[in-house]
């Protein structure tokens, strides 16, 4: 096998003879270009992964550790992307020719008909291709598979500003603080890297250098512009996107991508992961001050229950001293009874009042039914 990469990094995924090591195979009707004679565990795997796009179908894929997965993932996809782009130009320019004769047609017979900017040609961005991993070191390993082929398509590495911020301050932040110091700077338009982005000419230049998150991030420190919002921005003209889960199984992420999802090939590398990061996305994280702070309103909760039970009608009161007041000599003495699951017939709260204008009458005896 030749294992080295494509020593042209500009070039262009259209021109297939481009690169003298790549060997040219046909699967499924499609012609790939893989960097070395594949073996056959390779053949097979694409050939699988190009039926289940020309079905549109589900896949589920499994090969062995080392067979390089990673690698015929992105050829079948990148092939196939390249082959629907043509498709998609010749039956844009035969339905361009038609029309060009109709026109002639009305124009030669003195019916002359008024056409719009409307066409019969297919309409929409061409499919993108969506490669999603567990982690940011994976997609880097991913980046380093595609500079092995000969295919070199517009590309977008989604990543957060803890990764790809350059700011010198901003990027020693974390989390939420990171994210409001960032809009707060361009907001005012005091961030140099955004307003270089800004500035820049060359954005699909940019976005044509296939590059993981170290290198963008060092080349916007270079080139003082700012990767982060240079990979955002760039996802509506990107033919391939790079992104961790979290951006696709979180709804939030997912529909602020500007991704033409109808038709899109989604890949999600390394899936026996998929459940546990389904989970991870789906919860969060609780320290002991929350839990303190859920269990003061519950119990706040409990209070008005017992308040509007007990009391046929609510007295109400401005006198905020005068409540707080009367709160502070009850007792909490509510009691679990495990037998019975019940609350007891003798039962005051202990709690701080929900408003200045809320007024305990006095204890009666009741029953009220527990709930788990």
């Amino acid at each position: 096998p030749n294992p080295n990469p494509n020593p042209n990094p500009n070039l262009d995924a259209e021109n297939d003879s481009a690169n003298p090591d790549a060997h040219s195979l046909v699967l499924q009707g499609v012609t790939l270009k893989f960097p070395f004679q594949p073996y056959a565990v390779q053949r097979a795997y694409m050939s699988k992964m190009l039926q289940a796009i020309e079905a549109g179908e589900h896949a589920l894929l499994e090969s062995p550790t080392g067979t390089g997965k990673t690698l015929c993932l992105l050829v079948a996809a990148l092939a196939w992307q390249q082959r629907q782009r043509r498709r998609d130009q010749r039956t844009a320019a035969k339905v361009k020719a038609e029309r060009a004769i109709k026109v002639k047609e009305e124009l030669s017979s003195g019916e002359v008909a008024i056409h719009g900017k409307g066409s019969d040609a297919p309409q929409g961005k061409p499919c993108v291709i969506v490669y999603a991993s567990r982690t940011h070191s994976q997609l880097s390993q991913v980046v380093r598979e595609l500079k092995r082929t000969p295919y070199r398509p517009v590309i977008s590495v989604l990543a957060s500003r803890e990764q790809l911020c350059v700011h010198r301050q901003v990027s020693k932040l974390k989390g939420q603080k990171q994210n409001a110091a960032c809009g707060s700077l361009n907001k005012r338009r005091q961030c140099g890297f955004k307003i270089g982005l800004d500035n820049m000419r060359d954005v699909a230049g940019a976005l044509a250098e296939i590059r993981d998150i170290e290198d963008l991030a060092e080349a916007g420190r270079e080139e003082r512009y700012c990767p982060y919002y240079l990979q955002r921005d760039g996802v509506d003209r990107a033919d391939l996107v790079l992104a961790p889960y979290a951006y696709l199984l979180d709804p939030q992420f997912r529909t602020s991508l500007s991704i033409h999802w109808p038709g899109a090939v989604v890949i999600f590398d390394e899936a026996h992961n998929l459940e546990s990061a389904a989970a991870d996305a789906a919860s969060c994280d609780i320290d002991n001050i929350q839990v303190a702070g859920m269990i003061r309103e519950v119990r706040r909760t409990l209070t008005l229950t017992l308040t509007l039970a007990l009391t046929p009608t609510l007295t109400l009161t401005l006198n905020l001293t005068r409540t707080r007041t009367r709160f502070r000599t009850l007792t909490s003495s509510l009691r679990w009874t495990s037998s019975a699951r019940a609350w007891t017939k003798q039962a005051t709260i202990l709690s701080t009042p929900a408003s200045s204008a809320e007024t305990l009458a006095p204890r009666s005896s009741t029953s009220l039914r527990s709930c788990s």
